[in-house]
């Protein structure tokens, strides 16, 4: 098992290695990375599980649908984990 900074460091470097220009795309692998790191992360925290929620949101459900902004935002929510 990885450690929780090393799963860190391996979501933002998979993320900003995404070159998709469809956002559909785009979501599709990020959430799976998401879904990876969040594996990494058991048992989740309150306040992890708020900051994967509040990252999955804005990659699923936010309209932006701008790659760059989204990516740029995820990456900094990520920082938040702990």
């Amino acid at each position: 098992m990885i450690s929780k900074q090393q799963a860190l460091q391996n979501f933002e470097q998979k993320v900003k290695k995404i070159t998709d220009v469809d956002y559909g795309d785009f979501k599709r692998k990020t959430n799976v990375y998401l879904e990876e790191l969040q594996e990494s992360f058991q048992p989740l925290s309150a306040e992890n599980k708020k900051t994967i929620s509040q990252i999955r949101f804005k990659l699923l459900l936010d309209n932006q649908q701008d790659i760059d902004s989204s990516t740029y935002e995820i990456l900094n929510l990520s920082k938040k984990l702990i």
